[in-house]
């Protein structure tokens, strides 16, 4: 085995847990069932979590929404077709993808301790391991593609259906085009799935983990994609329950994908560490040179 390569089997934390997997590294759409047992192994945890990720998420939007609303009361609703308000929203975007992507970074951080026999509290959320910085870089770069693709079509949209006379055509098209525009992009950038992982785990630079992630992604591209597909199915299948269930599904996604990493990038424990045991995980790096 190269010194790049993953090790050969990832098993599950204890003697005492169902172990789910000890083939090769793999993106398994049964990583869902070992994601659900770490889901209700400590379901205050990662359930509190992501509803302070959410929680986040919509308190950082609401600046740009209040603007938005205060143009729009003022100015009528052209006005949500201004330079200023496609400025606001797309910097408000980018502080939000920040935030969000340092706040899941965390998220992941603690299903890797807790695979790792390392278990924290909600409060481990806020821990980087030092990487926050490049975490947040990192999260706008990944997601600055969506935000521009969606801001331009909204405000494209906003002028169509705001004229005297609309065009039903123009706007069926342009719908199309946006989504189609949204499968390319998510095609391009999805392969990257894994780098939050490695920055926060392994404290790789942002280039070293994005090569990384696609490299892994390669080798079983049509797998990973889905893997990744069903997983992103089932982490928002909680919209059907009146879209709060989310909170409960997308938890599951998360630590779906974080088993995907534990199963291409962690060394196996051996039987005899415990839960507490400081021998209970390498440092990062020790064992991908």
């Amino acid at each position: 085995m190269d010194e790049n390569s993953p090790p050969q089997y990832a098993a599950y934390p204890r003697a005492t847990d169902p172990r789910q997997y000890n083939g090769p590294p793999d993106f398994r759409i049964n990583a869902i069932n070992e994601a659900w047992l770490i889901y209700k192994s400590d379901f205050g945890t990662w359930l509190g979590g992501y509803v302070i990720i959410i929680l986040m998420s919509i308190l950082l939007q609401v600046p740009a929404g209040t603007y938005v609303f205060w143009r729009m009361s003022t100015s009528g609703e052209a006005a949500a077709t201004g330079t200023d308000v496609l400025v606001v929203s797309l910097v408000a975007g980018i502080i939000s993808s920040a935030v969000s992507g340092v706040l899941h970074g965390g998220y992941l951080r603690l299903a890797i301790q807790k695979m790792r026999l390392r278990h924290e509290g909600i409060g481990g959320l806020f821990n980087l391991n030092g990487q926050g910085a490049k975490i947040a870089i990192w999260s706008v770069l990944y997601s600055l593609p969506i935000l521009v693709i969606s801001q331009v079509y909204s405000n494209f949209s906003s002028q169509q259906t705001n004229s005297a006379n609309p065009d039903l055509g123009t706007l069926f098209g342009s719908m199309l085009l946006f989504f189609g525009a949204m499968v390319i992009v998510a095609l391009l950038i999805f392969p990257f799935f894994l780098t939050p992982m490695l920055l926060v785990d392994q404290k790789m630079s942002i280039m070293q983990a994005a090569s990384r992630s696609w490299q892994q992604v390669a080798k079983m591209y049509f797998r990973a994609l889905g893997f990744y597909i069903v997983m992103a199915i089932i982490g928002a299948s909680g919209v059907l329950a009146c879209g709060i269930g989310v909170i409960f599904t997308l938890p599951l996604y998360q630590l779906a994908i974080a088993v995907a990493y534990r199963d291409n990038f962690m060394p196996p424990l051996s039987e005899s560490q415990t839960a507490y045991s400081p021998e209970g995980a390498q440092p990062p790096g020790s064992f991908m040179g």
